[in-house]
């Protein structure tokens, strides 16, 4: 399975982003490799055909237009790696 690793930035308040991206992951079959509700940052894993179903494209390493929906939680969202096996 080729896997997309995504780094996110989150809108204040975190805590309530952390919860709608647990939700998106749990939804997706995605995994949350960091998060943290003192911080905007946060990272995921998902798989490519899910981010390909979420964003209408292959994922390639760039920066990406927030996905409509989740907006009111995700400020930005760049692939920094792709990793198949």
């Amino acid at each position: 399975m080729i896997k997309t690793y995504i780094k996110l930035e989150l809108k204040h308040p975190y805590k309530q982003s952390i919860d709608s991206l647990l939700d998106l992951c749990n939804i997706w079959n995605g995994t949350v490799i960091e998060a943290n509700t003192n911080k905007s940052k946060a990272q995921i894993i998902l798989p490519s055909s899910k981010f390909k179903k979420i964003f209408g494209c292959n994922p390639i390493v760039k920066k990406y237009k927030v996905p409509r929906g989740t907006e009111h939680f995700i400020r930005y969202v760049k692939v920094f790696k792709i990793k198949g096996t």
